[in-house]
């Protein structure tokens, strides 16, 4: 039987992965909001994440999974394109990048980083990225405030 899939150690102080090179990264400003957690009433008791199909959205944040998480649009089909690439090896991609976040007061200043584990926030509400409450704190952000999110060219988004 194959080991559990449930995403990346949770570590109550994980180091920031090293700095992106600006040269190389597509940055996207939007809103932000939050999600997932024990506390997330806005998921059912038995939702799971697009990209971790084994964890349950109120897992995110606890001991099973990293505090630093987001959900994006990702676009699988154009992202497995543009990584010339199965669209099963393109999660995985996704799932492998670290997604950096930069407040736009100081769009120089690298502020957190975070881990794709869901799709989302839905079109309707027009944001760009939701992210793990410890973010939103980290960043000093409110849902709907502007962010800079700088991620990997070849992840495409919808």
């Amino acid at each position: 039987m194959p080991p559990l899939d449930i995403g990346p150690e949770c570590d109550d102080n994980p180091a920031m992965p090293s700095e992106p090179s600006p040269s190389i990264y597509t940055r996207i400003a939007g809103r932000l909001s939050t999600f997932g957690g024990p506390d997330d009433s806005g998921v059912t008791p038995r939702e799971t994440c697009a990209l971790y199909p084994t964890v349950l959205c109120r897992q995110l944040g606890t001991r099973l999974f990293t505090r630093h998480y987001c959900a994006m649009r990702w676009d699988y089909q154009a992202t497995a394109l543009a990584c010339k690439c199965s669209r099963s090896q393109a999660v995985q991609f996704i799932r492998d990048q670290t997604i950096y976040l930069f407040r736009t007061d100081r769009p120089n200043e690298l502020a957190t980083w975070a881990w794709p584990a869901d799709w989302g926030p839905a079109p309707a509400t027009g944001r760009l990225i939701d992210v793990s409450p410890i973010i939103l704190e980290e960043l000093d952000l409110q849902t709907d405030d502007l962010v800079i999110v700088e991620l990997d060219p070849l992840i495409k988004l919808r």
